[in-house]
């Protein structure tokens, strides 16, 4: 079995390490699990399975940008976790709803309301800690264990679904997604697989250590309960907040969070967090809906708040989706940071600043002044997959082939730095298909369903490049070498389908249909 492209296929979304153009991707040890039911290989299926779904149904927050900031958070944290080896994969969901999940496999979901929630950056680490620390004690697969066997590959699959359908209010499978929902929640009661307590414990103080070791604020989790508990109280009905549901906080857990912050020297401390405040902000216009409330609400903050960087940010970006682009231009010269900053710091932030400026261009349509822009930049920084990736969308929505041709350029390098990336592979494809390369315009796209976890239809893909009678020797032997590596995980997948136990009921049936596709299977 290829390890390339299993291991691809397991860790693409695993940000809490950046893959270079020297790196193997390498495998978990799938062949000594310490679990006594539930063997790493299927923790591997399932997270394929979760993620997979995530992607389908097209709830996730794919931004250059802060996948980039998420993956930087993530490596520090992970890095001082009780087990640095473990591979942990963080993905940002579009929902404002307070809530950060871990599954099986190392997968952690973040909800984009729980950054917009988040007062300053150990807040929101303080959270991703605590995730990190229920994946490296296999809370999950626990609780999974207590449970019959048979009846996890159904859970598993629901458990993807119900995540998937509460996410958006307008997919076509809403009807199909609240039946998944109705009887998945009463599965979930049924095989209790919600954190116990002594889960919760656990994880808070392991990840209150990670917290102190990474070097942010210990006082930030207790705050963050706080914060959690004053939301349940302030919500509508009282209905209890997503995270609440599955981690609940109790007088006595914000008490020992407290008691640990002191122990560990909780002397507070005062963040210059000008990174997360400019990501904050870039969460909040990239899922609004209505721009012009988006501007209002920025000029009421700034005169109620004052100049600071991140709400500086928010107006220019949310000025310029609202079409003022000359205004978006003045409030982005507004962003200014503290001059006491180290100047590799300050660098970092004048990028996203600077970023900022080019899309502003892009969208008043000063193409010129984005194209000299994002060549400068990338000169500067060769292979950065941000600058990379933006500067190539930009020229592919252009639509004419000679940009298309110069993105081909810039993504083919950006192939070799990140050969995993599903997303450099389905951009790639968009710029062949322009420049009229329609070949390998279709072995890119089979490569980014591949590294996107559905092999079966990478596999279909390349099959029918085969096909075609004008691929060159070298086309043809790529597509074979893909194929060939392809095909023994696909075949395994398909013996894992037809082992997967008790068919689950007609609702849970007609969801997973909806969501993956008839004929698939719940493992």
């Amino acid at each position: 079995m290829s390890k390339k492209f299993m291991g691809a296929a397991a860790l693409f979304f695993c940000i809490s390490s950046a893959i270079s153009a020297n790196d193997e991707i390498k495998l978990p040890d799938f062949g000594n699990s310490a679990n006594a039911g539930i063997s790493e290989r299927d923790e591997y299926y399932y997270a394929l399975a979760f993620l997979r779904s995530m992607r389908n149904e097209g709830v996730l927050i794919e931004d250059p940008e802060l996948v980039e900031y998420l993956r930087t958070l993530a490596t520090r944290l992970s890095e001082t976790s009780e087990k640095p080896e473990q591979s942990v994969g963080f993905f940002l969901i579009n929902e404002d709803a307070f809530n950060a999940f871990a599954v099986p496999g190392g997968v952690i979901g973040v909800n984009s309301g729980l950054i917009l929630q988040a007062a300053k950056e150990s807040e929101l680490a303080s959270v991703l800690a605590h995730e990190i620390a229920h994946v490296t004690q296999k809370h999950a697969i626990r609780s999974m264990e207590r449970t019959q066997k048979a009846s996890l590959p159904v859970m598993l699959g629901t458990l993807a679904l119900m995540a998937a359908a509460s996410q958006s209010k307008s997919r076509s499978s809403s009807d199909a997604g609240q039946a998944v929902m109705v009887s998945g929640m009463a599965l979930m009661q049924q095989l209790k697989i919600n954190y116990t307590r002594d889960n919760e414990f656990e994880a808070d103080r392991i990840g209150i250590r990670s917290l102190k070791r990474a070097g942010f604020d210990v006082n930030a989790m207790p705050a963050m309960f706080a914060r959690m508990q004053s939301l349940y109280r302030t919500s509508s009905g009282n209905r209890v907040p997503q995270y609440l549901q599955t981690h609940p906080i109790s007088a006595t857990r914000v008490a020992e969070a407290k008691a640990r912050a002191l122990e560990l020297g909780g002397k507070p401390i005062v963040e210059r967090d000008y990174k997360f405040q400019l990501m904050r902000e870039r969460v909040r216009v990239l899922q609004a809906r209505d721009f012009p409330k988006l501007v209002n609400y920025y000029e009421a903050t700034i005169a109620a708040r004052g100049s600071l960087p991140g709400l500086y940010y928010g107006y220019a970006m949310a000025l310029s989706y609202s079409g003022d682009h000359n205004k978006a231009r003045s409030a982005l010269q507004k962003v200014q940071f503290d001059a006491s900053l180290p100047l590799a710091q300050r660098n970092l932030l004048g990028l996203s600043t600077r970023l900022l400026a080019f899309e502003i261009d892009e969208r008043s349509k000063q193409t010129s002044s984005w194209i000299e822009g994002y060549g400068k930049l990338l000169n500067a920084h060769p292979r950065h997959r941000v600058i990379g990736m933006r500067f190539a969308n930009a020229l592919v929505n252009l639509a004419d082939k000679a940009s298309a041709g110069q993105a081909v350029e810039i993504l083919r390098e950006l192939s070799t730095a990140y050969e995993s990336d599903p997303g450099v592979y389905e951009l790639l494809a968009r710029a062949y298909e322009i420049s009229g390369q329609n070949a390998r315009a279709a072995e890119s796209y089979a490569r980014a369903s591949a590294y996107r976890g559905a092999l079966e239809d990478s596999l279909a893909q390349l099959q029918n490049l085969t096909r075609r009678t004008d691929l060159s020797f070298y086309e043809r032997s790529r597509v074979d070498a893909l194929m060939a590596e392809i095909t023994p995980i696909v075949l395994e997948i398909r013996e894992r389908e037809n082992r997967t136990g008790p068919a689950p009921n007609r609702q849970v049936r007609a969801g997973f249909d909806a969501a993956f596709g008839a004929g698939a299977a719940l493992y």
